[in-house]
């Protein structure tokens, strides 16, 4: 008799995807924007109009294939089974790349926006340690 083999549960709830969700994309708009307005000039709102239906289409498909595929792991299992085991290895491996690029751009980023928001607190804070004692 065939032993079955544990699988991985479902436990991530709404709440959960959406941190995931907004970590991953909705943090690439704060240093994105400023890129896509230097470079689409006059056609910012096209581009992002054109970007918003093409991230409609992706979460589509990702809620197809949730639905049609009903194992874990995502894009790279979604191909796995749509193609073969080494591309779904691949796509795993660019999907981590990706996120790891994400996160050092936001870290990058974020002194640029933090000092913007608050010109004074970071000016006073840079002006006390600079100050000698």
């Amino acid at each position: 008799m065939a032993r079955k083999l544990p699988r991985l549960q479902r436990v991530l709830d709404a709440p959960a995807l959406f941190s995931i969700a907004y970590g991953e994309i909705a943090s690439s708009i704060y240093f994105a924007l400023g890129i896509i307005a230097f470079h689409a000039l006059g056609f910012t709102p096209g581009v992002m109009l054109l970007t918003g239906v093409l991230f409609l289409l992706v979460s589509l498909s990702y809620a197809e294939g949730t639905a049609a595929i009903r194992e874990t792991g995502g894009a790279a299992t979604f191909v796995r089974i749509a193609f073969n085991d080494l591309w779904g290895f691949v796509t795993g491996w660019v999907l981590f790349l990706d996120y790891l690029i994400v996160i050092a751009l936001s870290a990058l980023y974020v002194p640029h926006y933090a000092a913007a928001a608050m010109p004074s607190a970071c000016f006073a804070t840079a002006a006390s340690s600079a100050s000698p004692s």
